[in-house]
């Protein structure tokens, strides 16, 4: 899987080493220019951050678990499932937004 990073953030990075900055060591070459200008030529990919839930008995007399995140029920039999069908939160038994 690919990493993502900010493009914004690379292209202040390569641009405090170009012309605009001043000189790195007196001199530059211009090829810090170069690089921020690459870097805004790159393509944006599609990504959503993921969430994290984790499926919670809703009663010790129904056989049924929920989602913690969106609160969708499922039969217990069917929790092998790695993420809701519901809400698409991966089941890792993590939360890592504060909860």
């Amino acid at each position: 899987m690919a990493d993502l990073i900010s493009r914004a953030a690379a292209i202040q990075i390569a641009e405090s080493y170009g012309c605009n900055n001043g000189s790195a060591l007196g001199h530059h070459s211009g090829t810090a220019d170069c690089i921020a200008s690459e870097i805004a030529k790159l393509p944006a990919v599609d990504a959503v951050p993921v969430v994290h839930a984790r499926w919670q008995g809703v009663s010790p007399f129904v056989d049924t678990e929920e989602c913690s995140n969106c609160r969708y029920n499922i039969q217990s039999e069917e929790l092998e499932t790695p993420y809701c069908p519901w809400c698409g939160a991966q089941m890792d038994g993590e939360r890592r937004d504060g909860e």
